[in-house]
């Protein structure tokens, strides 16, 4: 026997050897507690995938907290004390990791001697660990009776070990397949043997469990096979065969079982908790004995193999073996290693339904989801194994953060949790304080533990104060919906596929999720397959959202955490639809924002939209402050079992921050001046330990410590990161650093999470904290290369993406702007803010403007500069779209004015368009005319053909609400041509619209239908939902001028859903319809309802032209109640603003007529007769078939 020196630990003898290395047995000598050294050698050290592998493990385990999981003690590389003393046995520089030692071998020894009891306990034990794993991101991938030790730290006790393959790398083709697949064949879940890596989840373990669980009952495997190709087509195409258990088991046992081995991944539980709460629900066998003996230790297994069983093995080696790490019992076993294997055999579709499973698919019983813990403190476990003195230093970045205090808060979000379940209703919390006193570490504790137990499906929105490519809403659903790195026609087939599954078929639905992940550039890009989107309203975006998010939360609530929101204006207004649609459409919703107090000072936009928010009951706030000085002690004592004297010495000067603490005590394991002590780590003598009098000063000396590691250009790469922003897309880092001519070491990532200092992330990886990347950022601006860094990264950004890719523009222009060039920035802001208000982000293209304001101001550039004006120009086209058409006509003049001063024709020619389009919505229709002319005439000039067909769209719309219909449809009909020769088909549709106007108001149905159903269709391609409501409420005008007022009716309550569903306010023309239908069929109650909601909404908007409608069509209700003072001045206010923007609508004569009617009913003959003169002018004042003219005179 060996006594080999590594640390405090002592190796002893090899107990076994493998593929990639050796397993041996050891001690912790001042403790006298065994443990087994797993240690990677030979060959392996040399294959990357092996390497890589073994890192994997440690990081996967060393982060996971849980009594059924196996303890990772220690990580490190051989000494050449170790190699000395082993006699060249062990070799310097190998890794290895220390973990509990299984004294009871594995549970492949133990399988056919447990009964019922031993079962039901092994299973929930099992299910509770893969649920902590799951919780935080882990998926095992390789679940195995091999797999599960028996005897770590209790004679029964069983723990999940063997994670070697949670984190491989997948190789993928651009399509999103794997080309080749990692695990153990006979456990593999069709996903994982198809490759289909963006499918793993949960589930993919479940399913593992579930060929254990077959294998456990039964003595069989679930399939068996002559080789493993027809045994993974087993797995996909084949159901297991009917359960011959050789043990008592209780009824509903095989449907739950079942369950587990559905080929669909969305048919099998979703959760661990799932499984575990069913599992717990079915109660004993009939007739079975409680008592059984424990299962005790007996010889291997290991028999005569089958024919089968030696193929098998065969095979298995005729590809490549990749046994990741032994097992620590070593037992040989009939089963096939952990291997690696092309899957392109198995790439086509399985025979299997995409569909949502029929009830009779799936038990009901097992369909429901656990209740909601009444709080969330873990019941009484088995002790954890004692800490071991010394043990633990290469550890120290990945361990997770301990948990302490916080009860008060973790409370309260439990409870705000609970109410979301059994109200059903959204509630919003926000958690907040100061930078490092552990807000993101509270919410994150937060959503592991509601996954944990199963209480709450989780979603992550991050923001950071520049743009980066994961960062918001989208990014949000990029992740969740795993569509990160794919093509757009990708997008659409994962998307369309994941939404169809969840019972929906409305195409708008997957092309809408497609176009908000990722946006398309230019028609030119158009895929017939994936229709394009238009949102016209930021509503619109957010109640796309809020449908996915509902589909969600059908099964159970749904915790939706905003990370950062100060810098995440987008997000915080999509909170507010959340809570607006509780009145009317509530789901089961936990919104968890977290926010850095000081960080909202320079942002005005979050700060608003924050207050808004906070004024409603439903917003619940938590306030993280400095930890108590008891619980801090205890925060520092459990971080790595500091000396007492050290840990009260830390605790004084980190004032309750965990942060300060946390990365003071990491600088400390990193440059080495830790020893082990008598009672725990002490400073290693003679070091000096003068603590940094802030956090920056601590990220700079452990900053530092890794550049001394890797390499002088490290530093430039960490700096290229830190301009990148807080997620770090790996490729775009890459094509940065290689701008600045810096090379990457490979193993920089790696021994940045090892660290502590970074994370990782499916496209690259992350800084841990927000103020790492701040104090890199410092740094780097001290040694003045910041601006270099910057300009790099603006390069970067247009070498890999167009410009008009989604936020391509806002970052290049925030990187050229810190690389001290802020006026090359003015161009791409523009072009960012018009991206935005293609999206109708509103917020997000005001705060680009104001940048861009900002930037003129501090360059000192004069309103007679052109990109004064054209902000302007974008400013009223935003301020159209939102409604606010006086802010629109006042921003447009200001750029009208400026234009004709300096003689900028093509600025003059827009700023015209915007102002004649702002006069229209006001009512000036005269004006309109004129401006709209102008332009016109100076497009005509400058040969610009977008913009003549916008002109003269304006001016027929113009026409129309003058009631000069014949020269309305020539000029609907010219603009036509010009948009469908622009290839701009929401123009087209738009005068196809306008044409269905003017045929309906002339009394021509026929013409009126045609329209409407060309606007449609064409409306529907461009996955226009608001044009189609458009076009439902065009047809239900026709049919009320028709007199078919049921019909009428049903189409338009249709367009009014529909707008409502789309979250748009857009609505107004078809409630405007639904009122006038009303007053046809005398609903005076309905009727007023609509039109004093109407009213409202008109005023605040200034759409003084409408308003006009919206009031005669309140005469008839007031003279219904009697209210001739409100008639009165309805009646007056409405002929002024007719007259003053010289509206002639015949809608308006179907109101007043009813209104004379009702007057002279009450005797009010003078106010009858002035109602009615008001009516004929309308009437009289346009031109009428003579079809319509007798719907109007019937009126009459």
């Amino acid at each position: 026997m060996f006594r080999i020196p590594l640390g405090p630990f002592e190796i002893h003898q090899p107990i076994g050897s493998g593929g990639m290395g050796e397993v041996w047995k050891g001690v912790h000598v001042a403790q006298n507690v065994p443990v087994a050294i797993k240690i990677i050698k030979g060959e392996a050290m040399r294959r990357a995938d092996h390497v890589e592998a073994f890192g994997n493990e440690v990081r996967a385990v060393a982060g996971l907290d849980h009594p059924g999981i196996v303890v990772v003690l220690d990580y490190g590389e051989i000494t050449a004390e170790a190699e000395q003393a082993s006699d060249g046995r062990l070799v310097e520089g190998s890794p290895y990791l220390i973990m509990e030692y299984a004294e009871r071998g594995c549970l492949a020894e133990y399988m056919p001697y447990v009964g019922w009891p031993e079962v039901r306990e092994l299973l929930i034990g099992i299910l509770d660990a893969l649920a902590h794993a799951h919780a935080r991101g882990v998926i095992h991938r390789d679940l195995k009776p091999e797999n599960i030790l028996v005897g770590c730290s209790g004679a029964n006790s069983v723990k999940l070990s063997d994670f070697g393959l949670a984190h491989v790398p997948d190789r993928f083709e651009r399509s999103g397949n794997v080309e080749a697949c990692w695990g153990t064949p006979q456990y593999m879940a069709p996903e994982q043997l198809r490759g289909l890596w963006r499918d793993y989840g949960p589930w993919t373990d479940l399913y593992a469990l579930g060929c254990m669980v077959y294998e456990l009952v039964t003595g069989e495997l679930p399939f068996e096979a002559k080789n493993v190709w027809e045994l993974g087509q087993a797995h996909i195409m084949l159901d297991p065969p009917a359960l011959k258990a050789r043990i008592a088991l209780p009824e509903g046992f095989e449907i739950w079982l079942r369950r587990l081995l559905k080929k669909e991944p969305g048919e099998r539980f979703q959760f661990a908790a799932d499984a575990a709460y069913a599992l717990a629900r079915l109660g004993d066998p009939p007739g079975e004995d409680p008592d059984k003996e424990p299962p005790a230790r007996r010889p291997s297994r290991l028999g005569a193999a089958s024919d089968t069983e030696r193929n098998l093995a065969h095979d298995a080696e005729l590809g490549e073996p990749t046994m990741l790490l032994p097992h620590l019992d070593l037992a040989p076993t009939l089963r096939t290693p952990t291997v690696t294997f092309d899957i392109t055999r198995w790439l086509q579709p399985a025979a299997t339904t995409t569909t949502v499973p029929e009830a009779s698919c799936v038990d009901r019983g097992f369909q429901e989801v656990p209740p909601l813990p009444t709080n969330w403190r873990r019941p009484s476990v088995a002790a954890q194994p004692v800490q071991l003195l010394g043990a633990g230093l290469g550890l120290y970045g990945l361990r997770a953060i301990p948990m302490v205090d916080r009860d008060a808060e973790r409370d309260q979000i439990w409870e705000l949790l609970s109410a979301v379940g059994s109200e059903e209703s959204a509630r919003v919390v926000l958690v907040r304080g100061s930078a490092g006193t552990g807000k993101t570490r509270l919410a994150q504790w937060i959503c592991e533990r509601a996954h944990e137990v199963g209480a709450a499906a989780v979603l992550c929105a991050l923001h950071s104060p520049m743009l980066g490519p994961a960062d918001g809403i989208e990014g949000m659903l990029a992740r969740h919906l795993r569509c990160v790195r794919l093509s757009r026609a990708e997008i659409f087939e994962r998307t369309r596929d994941i939404v169809r599954r969840q019972g929906i078929h409305d195409t708008y639905e997957w092309n809408a999720l497609t176009e908000l992940i990722t946006p398309i550039r230019s028609a030119d890009e158009a895929d017939l397959a994936v229709r394009t989107v238009r949102f016209f309203s930021s509503r619109q975006r957010h109640a796309l959202i809020y449908r996915h998010l509902q589909r969600l939360a059908a099964q159970r609530p749904v915790i939706v955490w905003m990370d950062d929101v100060q810098w995440g204006s987008d997000a915080l207004a999509l909170v507010g639809h959340i809570l607006e649609a509780q009145q009317t459409n509530p789901s089961p919703l936990l919104v968890l924002m977290t926010a850095r107090d000081e960080a909202f000072r320079d942002r005005p936009i979050e700060r608003s939209l924050l207050a808004e928010l906070l004024d409603d009951a439903r917003v619940s706030v938590c306030e993280v402050n400095p930890l108590p000085k008891t619980d801090s002690l205890e925060l520092v004592r459990q971080l790595l079992g500091l000396d007492g004297e050290l840990a009260r010495h830390v605790e004084a000067r980190s004032g309750g921050i965990p942060l300060y603490a946390i990365q003071l005590v990491g600088d400390w394991v990193a440059q080495g001046k830790l020893v082990l002590g008598q009672v725990g780590f002490e400073v290693r003598p003679g070091e000096d330990i003068e603590i940094p009098d802030d956090i920056h000063a601590i990220w700079s000396e452990r900053i530092q410590t890794l550049v001394d590691e890797l390499g002088g250009e490290a530093q430039i790469a960490l700096e290229a990161a830190a301009a990148l922003g807080q997620d770090v897309d790996e490729r775009e880092w890459q094509k940065s650093c290689s701008f600045l001519q810096a090379s990457i070491h490979v193993d920089f990532v790696s021994l940045l999470i090892d660290a502590g200092l970074g994370r990782a992330l499916e496209s690259g990886w992350a800084f841990v904290h927000g103020m790492l990347r701040e104090s890199i950022e410092r740094s780097s601006k001290e040694q003045g290369r910041w601006e270099h860094t910057n300009a790099a990264c603006a390069h970067m950004l247009y070498h890999l993406y167009s410009p008009r890719d989604l936020g391509v523009s806002e970052r290049y222009a925030w990187h050229i702007t810190e690389a001290g060039w802020p006026g090359e920035a003015l161009e791409p802001l523009l072009i960012a803010a018009e991206r935005s208000l293609e999206r109708s982000d509103f917020g997000k293209a005001h705060a680009l403007l104001d940048r861009r304001e900002e930037i003129i101001e501090h360059l000192g550039l004069p309103d007679s500069d052109p990109s004064t004006c054209q902000g302007w120009i974008r400013r009223a086209a935003l301020f159209e779209q939102q409604g606010r058409f006086g802010d629109a006509l006042k921003v447009s003049r200001e750029a009208v004015f400026w234009a004709i001063r300096c003689q900028w024709q093509d600025l003059l020619a827009r700023a015209l368009l915007q102002q004649g389009l702002a006069e229209r919505r006001l009512g000036r229709l005269d004006q309109s005319a004129q401006s709209l002319q102008m332009a016109q005439q100076i497009f005509a000039e400058l040969v610009d053909e977008p913009g003549l067909a916008s002109a003269g769209l304006g001016l027929a719309r113009v026409a129309e609400e003058h009631g000069e219909y014949e020269r309305a449809e020539a000029l609907f009909g010219a603009a036509q041509l010009r948009f469908e020769h622009q290839r701009d088909m929401l123009g087209v549709a738009q005068c196809l619209n306008g044409l269905g106007d003017i045929a309906r108001q002339s009394g021509d149905f026929a013409s009126a239908q045609r329209y409407a159903e060309q606007a449609r269709s064409l409306s529907e391609q461009l996955g226009n939902q608001i044009g189609v409501a458009d076009c439902l409420n065009d047809i239900a005008d026709w049919r009320r001028l028709q007199g078919d007022f049921d019909g009428a009716l049903e189409q338009c309550l249709e367009a009014v859903a529909l707008y409502e569903s789309l979250g748009s306010d857009q609505s107004t023309y078809a409630r405007l319809n639904l009122g006038l239908i009303y007053l046809h069929q005398r609903r005076f109650d309905d009727s007023h309802e609509v039109f004093e909601e109407l009213e409202a909404q008109l005023r605040r908007n200034q759409h003084w032209s409408l308003l006009a409608h919206v009031l005669v069509g309140l005469l008839p209700g007031y003279g219904q109640q009697g209210d001739w003072a409100a008639w009165d001045y309805c009646f007056e206010e409405a002929v002024r603003l007719l007259e003053q923007s010289g509206i002639n609508d015949p809608n308006i004569s179907t109101s007043a007529f009813i209104a004379a009617e009702i007057a002279t009913q009450a005797g009010e003959r003078a106010r009858a007769q002035r109602v009615t003169h008001l009516a004929r002018t309308h009437y009289e004042g346009v031109s009428l078939s003579p079809t319509l003219r007798t719907v109007r005179l019937a009126d009459e």
